[in-house]
């Protein structure tokens, strides 16, 4: 080989890299994610923190790699901190979580954008100092921004994550080459979907023409045909579905940093990881999850003194779950905080111009609690970072439309409100009706 031959090798073999590192990248955030959010409620569990530590190590390394300074680097921080952890020179508190999750946050962005090829800097001085203040012996206040601590007269436990059949959490370790599985584009994925859909339409065709000739042998064939056919089409689609856990993984964090900013304490339970849906529904029905969850956080569930008033467990529960019923999923997000007044609901929508008085006279409570699903309705009586905007749930409504879905919700005063998705398993496949008519010998 020539040396431009191995300089276009090298090129290649880069690329490659890159490609992979992008890809597990994710797998090792949402991992870093999950136990963060374990820890808080576990501190002194090792084997989390050593696995912590190795997924931070892991993604450290593989940045180094593909000469990602600034991944490398913030990584190399956090991994400061958990190596710390590991001798016992740290104590995990609700503050050095705080600063993890921002570091968590930044390493996001830093991924999304190599993964966009963005080369516009980020400053990440801010929270490499934050760190450095965590592994100081007495933590100094950075010049540029300062260290934020959360009152301690308020303590917030935040979240407890548990799931309804646990499963060790897959061990950590440096990419390793193996033969029982490989990386397979989704976009090789869809093309293989598209020829079968082609072949699908072929079968048909010769079903019918079978049908037509009422040939014995000609019908045989086609049977077997349409039997193997039928066996790849569910292969492929075996091959596009993943356990939905890969979503649910990504709320803990989500849900511990509202209930904190929110004064809230909340027990988080996850439930049916291991249902699968394709992998592009999974992408697309992250922003509603989030919707639903802040909404949730800030809407559904009370504060813990109001819940002692009201004779509650001062712990709010949110249970994110999941089922597989036929060709569709369900997906259950419940709370046990106030639920939804349907008086008030009625109130507010007439208020906003929404409904008229007397379209309001003659609703149900359930279709007044539909109303949260209107373009600009919000219950909330105060804006926040949160929510009051005249942002609501009809955002969450169109976006499942759009993926053949529906969502509904069910709520009781006092008790709680439970949201329902319902989806299809996948959007590559469309069961259609073919009606023809028959009229002057023509079809």
């Amino acid at each position: 080989m020539t040396e431009c031959d191995f300089e276009d090798l090298d090129t290649k073999l880069l690329a490659q890299m890159f490609h992979d590192f992008i890809e597990e990248s994710h797998e090792h955030l949402d991992q870093l994610n999950l136990n963060l959010a374990k820890l808080e409620d576990n501190p002194d569990d090792e084997e989390l923190i050593n696995e912590t530590f190795r997924v931070i190590h892991t993604l450290k390394g593989t940045a180094s790699f593909v000469g990602l300074d600034h991944i490398k680097g913030l990584s190399h921080k956090m991994e400061d901190v958990f190596d710390g952890i590991r001798k016992g020179e740290l104590a995990v508190t609700a503050s050095l979580i705080d600063t993890m999750y921002e570091g968590l946050e930044v390493l996001t962005l830093l991924r999304d954008k190599a993964a966009a090829k963005d080369t516009i800097e980020v400053d990440i001085s801010w929270i490499v100092q934050k760190l450095e203040n965590v592994l100081a012996p007495e933590p100094v206040t950075s010049p540029e921004r300062e260290v934020e601590s959360k009152p301690e007269e308020n303590p917030v436990k935040g979240l407890k994550c548990e799931t309804a059949d646990p499963q060790p959490a897959p061990p950590t370790r440096p990419r390793t080459f193996s033969a029982e599985t490989i990386r397979v584009s989704t976009q090789r994925l869809d093309s293989l979907m598209n020829m079968v859909g082609e072949v699908i339409t072929a079968r048909n065709q010769l079903n019918d023409f079978s049908e037509r000739t009422r040939n014995d042998e000609l019908s045989s064939i086609a049977a077997s045909i349409d039997r193997l056919i039928r066996q790849i089409h569910n292969g492929i689609m075996g091959v596009r579905m993943v356990p939905i856990e890969k979503l649910f993984n990504k709320f803990p964090g989500v849900v511990r940093n509202l209930a904190r900013e929110n004064g809230k304490q909340v027990e988080f339970v996850l439930a049916g990881g291991d249902t699968e849906l394709d992998k592009t529904m999974i992408e697309h029905i992250y922003d509603p999850m989030v919707h639903l969850l802040r909404n949730a956080v800030d809407h559904g569930l009370e504060c813990p003194e109001i819940r002692l008033e009201r004779g509650k467990f001062p712990i709010g529960k949110i249970r994110l779950s999941a089922l597989q019923q036929q060709n569709s999923v369900t997906i259950l997000v419940e709370d046990d905080g106030q639920g939804i007044d349907p008086a008030k609901m009625k109130e507010k929508a007439v208020r906003n111009g929404i409904i008229s008085k007397e379209e309001a006279l003659g609703m149900t409570d359930e279709q007044a609690i539909r109303l949260i699903f209107m373009p600009g309705f919000s219950s909330a009586e105060a804006v926040t970072e949160v929510s009051g905007r005249g942002i609501g749930l009809d955002v969450v409504k169109e976006q499942v439309q759009k993926m053949r879905g529906m969502v509904d919700v069910r709520s009781i005063v006092g008790q709680g409100t439970v949201f329902q998705i319902q989806m299809p398993l996948t959007l590559t496949i469309l069961q259609t009706l073919l009606v023809g008519s028959l009229q002057d010998g023509q079809s």
